[in-house]
């Protein structure tokens, strides 16, 4: 018994650089998903957001990870929402939602510099200000632009 306890504390000790490295990498995570989540949160609640949110359709977003944090900030339906990786062509209206990461997860956030590589289901367009499309609020994560009624 005190053999395999002492080949346990062993391991134990061993494996504590590695222990660290993974709670590091866990705090770092946290970190980035609370940043994210606040960020998307205070573009969502600007007056001007607000009023297109209610009005001007469809919206798309870079991903289906960041639709379950706008549904249940504004309350919109699942049929308001659109991710432009389920999309065929880049939208022509409405209201585009873009990050400075493509991914919502900490784990799988890439800049956009990958932009259509393959492998990926990010499209040309998934995460860049459009053509015709004007900003209306933006934060050091978020953007929002517009085209409606036109």
């Amino acid at each position: 018994g005190l053999a395999l306890a002492a080949l346990a504390l062993a391991l134990i000790v061993l494996r504590i650089p590695a222990y660290r490295s993974d709670l590091a990498k866990l705090n770092e995570q946290t970190y980035f998903v609370e940043d994210q989540h606040r960020e998307l949160k205070q573009i969502l609640d600007e007056p001007q957001v607000v009023a297109l949110l209610a009005s001007c359709r469809p919206i798309t977003v870079p991903t289906h990870s960041s639709i379950p944090v706008i549904r249940y900030q504004t309350g919109l339906g699942k049929d308001a929402l659109s991710a432009s990786i389920a999309e065929r062509r880049p939208p022509t209206r409405g209201l585009l939602l873009i990050g400075r990461t493509f991914n919502f997860e900490p784990a799988a956030a890439r800049s956009t510099a990958g932009a259509g590589t393959e492998g990926s289901a990010q499209k040309w367009w998934s995460n860049y200000p459009l053509s015709g499309f004007r900003t209306v609020a933006s934060n050091d994560r978020w953007k929002v632009l517009e085209r409606c009624g036109r």
